[in-house]
């Protein structure tokens, strides 16, 4: 049977398809919004902040690949419009420069959160640029603050300031300053709590002071509200300084109880175990007890309960050492394991396990160490000691929701660790494994405060 030609597409139906197509190509490479200069595009992001509209195409992602974009889009996204927490908080001079050519932004707190968890999955949304953005935001709101109080700083005074908030400081550290038109009438303090911490608070000193002569006022300063922590800045992979110092000013910021991934913050506790990175573990055993004790505000009831750390990573960090046989033969490896394994005893004492072979042979191997000191060996004797006398403690206590004078039957019976924060718990005082615990450390302080004394370089 022949074939008749309609069965197939003329040869001139072909060729219109063809040029229909090239030109659909030719409108798609040729947008209205690509054939604008490049700083029109940006000023239009800048404005809208879509944040997919880098990702609609590569030639729009390039448009807008600049540094001044970058800035600014970190600036929108982590600039908390409440920075000193006042109902009179208002837009300053400094802040609307610091933020030109756009305005400062008026998004809701999704808005933002669904911003910075983009931006901080960019390569180039690195720890530098995170940190110079922070302290020019920090500088700017610092700087109008004092134009609101009318308090002018003397040139000495300003660079001295200038040069502490650029790069945040490394320690916990006060500034102090005078006014430049009554140099004895008035003068504030500025206290960092915490390093790389994008938040101070300020006490203002005035003689002739319109506040209550026997309160000194202070004002907390917050220029950056963080809402979210990506898993990958909580799992290391590997934990470098700056790794570290990113997590550490990323998360010391005023939270509001931001849901975190309990499976990311536990790969980086295992990340830093493997590695042995004490400083790592011990920022993450800081974080980690000051996260539970926020979420617990939020989840249940007024207990605040402590991060309990699996016993995979007790046994990790007993096992973290090099052998050769039966016999240690690195004495820098067993010394980090011994320190890896307090900071978890810190954590949750209660989590280790009790019979696991491998941590009594691990705690039976540092009574023979002949490296160790004789604390090593006194904590090997307590680590075995604790499968017979570290019994958990459960007391009778009253919580934030529960009146001072609650029934004693109305009062839940709660499990208290015998370690808080990092150090010995004062409901525990009279324990016994406690009280040997703190005579072979010496001295139990804070996370907080540790953390404070272990700046750069960390190893």
């Amino acid at each position: 049977m022949p074939l008749h030609l309609k069965s197939f597409p003329e040869a001139n139906t072909i060729g219109s398809m063809t040029r229909k197509i090239e030109q659909r190509s030719n409108r798609k490479e040729t947008s209205r919004l690509l054939l604008l200069p490049n700083e029109l595009i940006q000023t239009i992001y800048l404005h809208c902040l879509e944040i997919n509209m880098p990702r609609a195409s590569p030639a729009l992602g390039a448009a807008l690949s600049s540094d001044v974009v970058f800035n600014l889009a970190i600036l929108h996204a982590f600039w908390n419009r409440n920075a000193t927490q006042s109902s009179e908080d208002t837009m300053g001079p400094n802040i609307r420069e610091l933020f030109a050519p756009s305005e400062p932004n008026n998004m809701k707190e999704e808005e933002q959160a669904r911003m910075q968890d983009t931006l901080l999955q960019y390569d180039w949304c690195t720890f530098g640029r995170l940190k110079r953005c922070f302290s020019l935001l920090m500088e700017a709101i610092m700087k109008d603050l004092l134009w609101k109080l009318a308090v002018p700083l003397q040139d000495d005074d300003e660079d001295r300031m200038k040069s502490l908030i650029k790069n945040l400081p490394e320690r916990n550290t006060d500034f102090t300053a005078a006014g430049l038109d009554a140099p004895n009438t008035h003068y504030f303090n500025l206290n960092y709590r915490h390093r790389l911490s994008a938040a101070c608070l300020l006490t203002y000193h005035h003689l002739n002071s319109p506040f209550d002569p026997r309160i000194i006022p202070s004002i907390g300063i917050y220029p950056v509200q963080v809402f979210t922590m990506p898993e990958r800045y909580m799992q290391g992979r590997p934990w470098t300084d700056d790794r570290i110092d990113l997590f550490r000013m990323l998360s010391s910021g005023p939270w509001r109880d931001i849901p975190y991934s309990k499976t990311a913050f536990h790969e980086g506790i295992k990340n830093a175990i493997l590695e042995q990175n004490i400083a790592a573990l011990l920022v993450l055993a800081w974080r980690a007890d000051e996260f539970s004790r926020r979420s617990m505000r939020v989840l249940t009831s007024s207990e605040n309960l402590p991060y309990e750390p699996s016993g995979e990573l007790f046994r990790l960090a007993a096992l973290t050492q090099v052998k050769r046989g039966d016999s240690i033969c690195d004495d820098d490896a067993i010394s980090a394991s011994i320190s890896l394994f307090k900071l978890l005893i810190r954590l949750h004492a209660e989590s280790m396990p009790r019979d696991d072979p491998d941590i009594t042979a691990w705690a039976s191997q540092l009574l023979t160490w002949n490296g160790g000191t004789d604390c090593d060996r006194m904590f090997g004797q307590w680590v075995l000691d604790c499968k017979e006398h570290m019994e958990p403690e459960y007391r009778r206590t009253k919580g934030e929701r529960h009146h001072y004078y609650a029934k004693p039957e109305d009062i839940p019976i709660r499990r208290l660790p015998m370690f808080f924060s990092g150090t010995g718990s004062p409901h525990r005082s009279a324990d016994v494994m406690l009280r040997r615990f703190i005579q072979i450390e010496g001295t139990v302080d804070l996370f907080e405060r540790e953390v404070e004394r272990a700046f750069p370089p960390y190893r």
